[in-house]
Formats: C-alpha cells, sequence, structure tokens
C-alpha cells in the first residue's frame, strides 16, 4: 500500500510541482463547518516541528453558545491533550512517535486547475481518499502559502480561511499545558 502511495505521490509530483507548505508556522482562522448543523468560528492553528509542538485553539458558535475547542500537542511529553469550554475537562490522551506532519499530504495532491473566490484567483490542489478529500487553495504568486483549507470527512466538511500565515517559529507560550490539565 505505501508503495502505490508513493508512486502517485511520485506521478503526480512529476506533472507538477505541489505546493511545499512548511511545517513549523502560526496562522489564524476563520472556521465553517457543516455536518448535521452549520457552525462558524474562529481561531489560531501552530506547530514547531522541531519540538514536537503542535495548537490549534478554536472558538465556535454552537447556536447561542460559544464554545472553545482545544488540542495542544506536547510529542515531547507523550501527550495529546484536549479540552472544551463546556465543562473545561481536559483529556489527556498518551502519544508516541514524533508530531504528525500537518500539511505533508498536499505533496501527493493533484493540480485540479485555478478557482476564482471573490477578485482572487487561487490555484487548487486536492487530494480524495477513502471517506473524503483535502483541498488547499493558493495564491499563485505565494505558491506556498495556504489561503484556505477544505476538509471532508464522512458527512462533515471544514472549511478554514487562513489569515497572516506566518513560518516565525511560534512563542512557547502558545504551547503551554493549561493548568486543568496538569497532573
Amino acid at each position: 500500500m505505501m508503495w502505490l502511495l508513493l508512486s502517485v505521490c511520485f506521478i503526480v509530483g512529476y506533472a507538477q510541482t505541489a505546493p511545499d507548505i512548511p511545517e513549523t508556522f502560526q496562522v489564524s482562522v476563520e472556521i465553517e463547518i457543516h455536518s448535521d448543523e452549520t457552525s462558524f468560528g474562529s481561531g489560531v492553528i501552530a506547530r514547531d516541528e522541531s519540538k514536537g509542538w503542535g495548537v490549534e485553539d478554536i472558538w465556535i458558535k454552537e447556536g447561542a453558545n460559544n464554545v472553545s475547542q482545544l488540542r495542544l500537542e506536547r510529542y515531547d511529553m507523550g501527550m495529546v491533550f484536549l479540552m472544551r469550554s463546556s465543562d473545561r475537562r481536559c483529556e489527556i490522551r498518551n502519544v508516541t512517535g514524533s508530531l504528525p506532519p500537518y500539511f505533508k499530504w498536499v505533496s501527493c495532491a493533484s493540480y485540479t486547475g485555478q478557482i476564482k473566490v471573490r477578485e482572487y484567483t487561487y490555484d487548487e490542489w486536492s487530494l480524495p481518499g477513502p471517506g473524503g478529500s483535502f483541498d488547499v487553495f493558493v495564491d499563485p504568486e505565494k505558491p506556498n502559502v495556504p489561503a484556505y483549507v477544505n476538509t471532508e470527512v464522512g458527512i462533515t466538511r471544514r472549511n478554514a480561511v487562513y489569515r497572516d500565515f506566518n513560518t516565525a517559529t511560534p512563542s512557547a507560550d502558545m504551547f503551554a499545558v493549561p493548568k486543568e490539565c496538569q497532573q
């Protein structure tokens, strides 16, 4: 199976060069989630690949409530921390290995053409898979900077607008373990 994936990546890469999006970054996001209901949110995603740190801190409007969802990946500690503001209870999962790449899938994506969003034109790269798909839209003038990232898994579609994508190493404070999660 791995051989087949690598072959597909090689053929796609030979046809056109996919974006090479850095794995260490910080970005503000606006999110729209479509499932049984539609929810809107905003927040920040940050990753420091060299330290094995990742965080998604997102506020989502669910009906009349604003709910924060925190996913803190600390592979240096062998843990992932998950927390929702609705109960402030921290779920801790043990993990092994290294921080999974966030944008590695883009190297296997196929160029599907240009798409116009409002007055801007973007190059679209797509990777279909079993039960879903991943899409990234980049400005042709900045091919390694994501503008939009869409994921579809099962019946859930998540559209994210990326604002101010910054490849400088994020501040260590962004990856601090919340007091509710400290053992």
